[in-house]
């Protein structure tokens, strides 16, 4: 799929996406599809050992082409991950992983945190014809509007071709304050996320309000508030014959 039709998709349609990482990544990656999935996130920064090699992630993506999905490539930072441990790639390390795979995917998340870097990946994206998400992550609360206005702004500059909020709610008027933020925001396409139990509606309802992506699970969840990929293509499917 080209640039341009991927963003005529993401201006049009609800996409539920579906993370997939390791040694079941193909496995899991055809289920998603069967149960209705629309993108694959490949979370680059969940793999292990000798996984993470440049030359073993892109044959990986070149095995998940055949599936005929969308792909998202991510490496999170360690500041951006819900959970504590796991990888921590230094700048240096997740440029040179990009590289060399940025003709495999369709789409590239790198974070509006992570300083000279985004610049480099963003311009290495666009340079190669793929989509760029911007992504911002809040693991406590949901920002006032005048700061989520202003990290979208800030993604915006950075010439996001997508911005994602992924943010925590502390009571249910958060969730309806970031998904009323999605709606009047008109520069690009946006995915909102409210996360956690409290936010977790604004997983299935956040088209209602533009927001272009969802994200779900195909075996469990490991996070509270997260809707498996069959329920939230159910969802979409509702949203296309509204439409």
């Amino acid at each position: 799929m080209t640039r341009s039709e991927l963003l005529k998709r993401l201006n049009s349609k609800y996409s539920v996406v579906a993370p997939v990482w390791g040694s079941d990544a193909l496995k899991t990656a055809r289920k998603a599809k069967s149960l209705g999935a629309d993108m694959l996130e490949l979370r680059i920064d969940d793999m292990r050992g000798a996984e993470r090699a440049p030359e073993a992630i892109a044959e990986l993506i070149r095995k998940l082409r055949r599936v005929k999905l969308p792909i998202i490539a991510t490496i999170r930072t360690a500041c951006e991950k819900s959970a504590p441990g796991g990888w921590k790639p230094a700048d240096s390390e997740r440029l040179d992983i990009f590289k060399s795979i940025i003709r495999l995917v369709d789409l590239v998340d790198i974070e509006a945190s992570s300083g000279k870097i985004n610049r480099d990946v963003i311009k290495l994206a666009h340079k190669n014809n793929k989509l760029v998400i911007v992504s911002y992550h809040n693991f406590r609360t949901t920002p006032s509007n005048k700061s989520l206005r202003n990290t979208a702004l800030k993604a915006y500059k950075l010439k996001a071709d997508i911005i994602k909020l992924s943010v925590t709610p502390q009571k249910a008027q958060d969730v309806g304050r970031l998904m009323l933020f999605c709606e009047s925001w008109k520069k690009t396409p946006m995915a909102a996320v409210s996360m956690g139990e409290t936010g977790s509606i604004s997983r299935i309802v956040g088209f209602v309000y533009g927001s272009c992506l969802t994200y779900g699970y195909v075996k469990k969840a490991n996070a509270p508030g997260q809707v498996s990929v069959k329920e939230l293509s159910v969802c979409s499917s509702i949203e296309l014959s509204a439409s």
